[in-house]
């Protein structure tokens, strides 16, 4: 059948996930929860939008690569092989534990002698460059890497989506209806494979904003947002940016040199505010630390953002030390960026608790005896030669499973069978400067933050959300604050985009829009720490 595409443009905070998830619905209501496929850019949008409540199963929201992934029978992932790679070829290693399914496309900070050459043949795949266009050396490198996959029967993530173009004619999942969500950045090869599909759908719903491209970097072109369309909605009422802040995007914005200006009218209500910090910088972030207390102190949150990641530095060593939890909810695989809750494991939190639970003062009606598997989760980080027993650990992986609540005279018994006297003390004193200074080297300085918070806020600081984020603005696209902190720095690379004319300057000036627009009250323009920095706004 013809493709039937419906595009949904709108400026930030306009509503755009509220719309999409009302129009689910009544595509459910009508054809039933079967009929619908969800796609998305990155997992922090998609996940976004399964969050609104939408009535479909989990596997039917997700990203290209992840949906491309189930559908052809889940491929052993060639990126996830590096060290075989490195192994093989160690002249062109690459860095290990980059991008997922879900996050195939997030920003690269590679080390490896091969990172570059890997991204530049992805861009030129993404593009849908001919290979006897490509320069030299990612043409090079991709005969190689080729190779390689073939040999091994491995597939990158690229490969999903042209194994997908190539052999799937119609969209996974038996769906009709096609969403198409943050389609500003999707590349060509997402473009095409989309909207084969959607020639098989009775409807494709693309859903973005093309002002708020960030990932051209990596193959997005913003033509695929410009083109014409025979149905077109715009919403041009944003729930989120007060008018101070649309006023100073829309100027910002306005500069680049190709794009499709739509109307944008700010929140209702309080006018909002834009300011100027000029005494705070990146590397002088410690200066932001009373505004920062006094806006999260009234129960308001603050999101501080670079360009860059290095720039984050100082304001984490800041955090830190004055105990303020932070975190990214759009980058859980950083543990730099979310340090108290990483991973899916036992975190040291959750073993600072365990360790405190007795306390009365801490846990009021919650306090309780250790149990068993308390008694596990802070001794296992313990050194065996630091208060424990002579075969300490042993006698603890020997207890039953099957009974994880013993008594309290049952506990006791164990501790006094596995701690040292002293330790004995210490640990029923709940100690814990002691309980820390007997970790292995490792936790012990993955615990000092945790501690510190505890210290200065109390044990319930370790359990809220924190009021802060952190991140680049790439990495809080879809995010929201009350109170948004911007460094105005770019990378040499980034200053040298700045300096040019057109596409490349267009994407500085994208990048730090995104950022502006991501304040519900107001945002604050730090100074520049050097002579690489954007005007952002002048007062």
């Amino acid at each position: 059948m013809p493709l039937r595409e419906y595009r949904i443009v709108g400026p930030p905070g306009t509503g755009k996930t509220t719309w999409m998830a009302s129009q689910v619905q009544r595509v459910v209501d009508r054809k039933g929860p079967e009929s619908v496929l969800i796609t998305s850019f990155t997992r922090a949008a998609a996940r976004e939008a399964l969050g609104r409540g939408m009535p479909i199963a989990d596997e039917r929201v997700g990203t290209l690569h992840a949906i491309c992934y189930r559908a052809l029978g889940r491929p052993t992932i060639a990126e996830s092989k590096a060290k075989e790679w490195n192994a093989a070829y160690p002249a062109l290693s690459l860095s290990r534990s980059k991008g997922s399914l879900d996050e195939p496309s997030g920003e690269v900070e590679g080390t490896g002698n091969g990172d570059d050459l890997l991204m530049e043949c992805n861009r030129l795949r993404a593009k849908m460059v001919p290979r006897e266009y490509w320069p030299d050396r990612p043409r090079a490198f991709w005969k190689v890497w080729q190779d390689w996959k073939e040999q091994n029967e491995y597939a990158d993530f690229t490969d999903l989506l042209e194994v997908g173009l190539n052999e799937l004619d119609t969209p996974p999942l038996g769906a009709d209806v096609l969403f198409m969500d943050e389609s500003q950045d999707a590349t060509p090869l997402q473009w095409s494979l989309v909207r084969r599909w959607g020639e098989s759908c009775e409807y494709l719903y693309v859903v973005g904003d093309a002002d708020q491209l960030l990932y051209d970097w990596l193959g997005a072109d913003i033509q695929n947002m410009m083109t014409d369309v025979t149905d077109q909605k715009v919403l041009d009422h944003s729930y989120r940016v007060p008018k101070a802040v649309v006023d100073v995007s829309a100027a910002w914005i306005g500069q680049a040199s190709k794009r499709s200006p739509t109307a944008y009218n700010p929140r209702d209500g309080d006018a909002g505010y834009v300011r100027h910090d000029h005494a705070a910088s990146w590397q002088r972030a410690d200066t932001l630390m009373s505004f920062i207390a006094d806006k999260t102190g009234s129960g308001e949150t603050v999101m501080v953002l670079g360009s860059c990641s290095y720039m984050l530095h100082p304001l984490v060593k800041a955090l830190r030390a004055e105990g303020i939890t932070y975190h990214n909810p759009y980058r859980t695989n950083r543990g730099d960026w979310n340090p108290l809750h990483h991973g899916t494991g036992t975190s040291m939190v959750d073993r600072l608790q365990a360790f405190l639970r007795p306390s009365i003062k801490l846990f009021g009606k919650d306090a309780r005896f250790w149990t068993l598997d308390d008694v596990y989760m802070f001794t296992d980080v313990m050194q065996s030669s630091m208060g424990l027993k002579r075969g300490a650990k042993t006698l603890l992986m020997k207890m039953p499973q099957d009974d994880r609540v013993r008594t309290e005279a049952d506990i006791t018994w164990l501790l006094d069978n596995i701690f040292e006297e002293q330790a004995f003390s210490r640990a029923f004193e709940l100690d814990v400067d002691w309980w820390a200074s007997c970790l292995t080297v490792a936790k012990r300085n993955v615990v000092e933050y945790p501690i510190q918070v505890f210290k200065r806020h109390g044990l319930a600081a370790l359990r809220d959300v924190p009021r802060v984020t952190i991140g680049t603005i790439h990495s809080v696209k879809g995010g929201e604050s009350d109170h948004v902190v911007l460094f105005p720095d770019l990378s040499p690379a980034g200053y040298r985009q700045w300096q040019q004319v057109g596409p490349a300057r267009d994407a500085v000036l994208r990048q730090f829009y995104v950022g502006l627009t991501r304040a519900r009250q107001g945002v604050t323009i730090c100074g520049p720490s050097g002579p690489l920095s954007v005007p952002l706004w002048k007062e």
